[in-house]
């Protein structure tokens, strides 16, 4: 079984939307998950929330029965070096924990389908380092600097950790992430994303549009940045879907743990 875990609600909905016989995945506590299939593979998609903390917890729970055939990281991330606009996708080669400066190799079959994937559905397409963060990178100037200290082009907060609780048990594991936010674009100093639900703050959006010249022409921007990112993941995923039909199927059944 592929086991694909995101931290956010609309990344998961993006895979979700590709699955057939879709049921909810009992993983125990808060954790959202579903599973179903995509070309005669069962495929697990797990809700993690945000941050390190929570992906090594999901990932943790989703891989605990030795069945996965694949540990996924997908999602959104943001951009580190120029040329990545949003929507591009950046299929990992390498995942890199900030804290700790250790990196996570990844499976080279899967990389290559996930490039095959790209390539198919005319996306903008980048091979290199992805880098976890235990906070956001909220100016240009960090992740800047951080592009120089890792080598990376990406950075996202849940990559490292599903990376390793994946390593532990000896897992294939693969990482792709659509850009959301470009080098060049500066976000909010609050967080505008509760961290375990992924949903929305509305108070925090509010207080951030209050303080903006054009609050409308700010919320059609963060809108448009999400819209590209989520289309760009929508369209690899279409591509790939047709692809994982080579891996061995598996009876599907519900878990619980």
């Amino acid at each position: 079984m592929i086991v694909a875990v995101a931290a956010l609600p609309w990344e998961c909905a993006v895979l979700r939307r590709r699955l057939r016989h879709l049921t909810r995945w009992h993983l125990g506590g808060k954790i959202q998950a579903w599973v179903g299939e995509a070309g005669g593979t069962s495929m697990g998609v797990v809700q993690s929330g945000v941050g390190l903390v929570r992906a090594e917890a999901a990932a943790a729970r989703a891989l605990a029965d030795g069945g996965a055939t694949l540990a996924l990281s997908f999602g959104c991330a943001g951009g580190l070096v120029p040329g990545l606009s949003p929507g591009a996708i950046v299929v990992a080669d390498r995942v890199i924990d900030a804290s700790s400066n250790t990196a996570s190799m990844v499976a080279r079959a899967e990389r290559e389908r996930l490039l095959a994937a790209a390539n198919r559905a005319q996306l903008a397409v980048h091979e290199g380092a992805v880098v976890s963060t235990p906070r956001p990178l909220l100016s240009a100037a960090e992740k800047e600097h951080a592009a120089r200290n890792f080598g990376a082009l990406a950075v996202d907060m849940e990559s490292a950790a599903i990376a390793a609780s994946a390593e532990r048990r000896r897992i294939p594991f693969a990482c792709v992430r659509a850009i959301l936010d470009p080098v060049t674009c500066d976000l909010p100093e609050e967080s505008l994303i509760d961290p375990a639900s992924g949903n929305p703050r509305p108070l925090a959006l509010l207080r951030y549009l209050w303080k903006r010249d054009n609050p409308v022409g700010e919320l059609r921007k963060l809108n448009g940045l999400k819209r590209q990112a989520e289309e760009g993941l929508d369209r690899l995923f279409a591509a790939w879907h047709d692809l994982v039909q080579g891996e061995p199927k598996r009876q599907r059944k519900e878990r619980t743990f």
